[in-house]
């Protein structure tokens, strides 16, 4: 499993560029509205933009073909995709830090949000929802027959990014209230739910997959 995911790691490249400008971008664009949500915006945006790169890539050379000759499991071959997306988010997290110090050494006029548990914890969730979206119809019908499907969940979500942020910020709220204004019982139940909701995922994936014929 883990070749499987040094292999997606490797033909994403050209997509570390593509994440330093898009991180830039959205830090700058950010300053003026939704600056606390910068880099769960960032982890959401490019795990999301790299996992739809790598299914684009394991359809168009027939990976799919070649995996289920290796003696991997089906199962294994699901599970990678879901387990990339805590090494991608690791790697946006990580970008995004060394852009902050830069250009925080730099003193410019610029307002930056820094990486925080928050900041972390909603775009692990967010990026959790877009993967539960997308991987079952992936693995349904492949990433070129379901493209549409997926630039469609690509645009509502992130066109809609600002109303689903200010959405969990309230009813999150509600929850902490629930909590006794405990932040961290919150989080605690942000991140499970992130996990359930893979869960039932994972296991649709599975099942979409174990009857796909190539």
């Amino acid at each position: 499993m883990l070749s499987l995911i040094l292999k997606d790691l490797l033909i994403q490249k050209k997509n570390l560029i593509f994440a330093f400008l898009y991180i830039i971008f959205i830090m700058y664009i950010m300053q003026s509205q939704l600056m606390d949500a910068t880099l769960s915006i960032c982890i959401c945006a490019i795990s999301y933009i790299t996992l739809s790169s790598a299914s684009a890539y394991d359809d168009r050379s027939n990976g799919n073909i070649f995996l289920n000759t290796l003696p991997l499991s089906r199962g294994k071959i699901v599970l990678s995709k879901y387990v990339s997306l805590f090494i991608y988010a690791a790697l946006t997290i990580v970008i995004y830090f060394v852009i902050y110090l830069f250009t925080s050494s730099l003193n410019l006029k610029i307002t930056l949000y820094p990486v925080t548990l928050d900041g972390i914890i909603y775009g692990l969730f967010l990026v959790s929802i877009m993967y539960s979206l997308s991987l079952p119809v992936f693995f349904k019908f492949g990433y070129m027959k379901s493209k549409w499907i997926q630039f469609i969940i690509f645009f509502l979500f992130f066109g809609g990014i600002s109303y689903i942020i200010k959405f969990l910020e309230s009813r999150f709220s509600n929850i902490l209230l629930g909590f006794g204004g405990f932040k961290g019982l919150t989080m605690l139940f942000i991140i499970i739910l992130s996990f359930i909701i893979l869960l039932i995922s994972y296991c649709l994936s599975v099942y979409f997959y174990k009857r796909r014929e190539f």
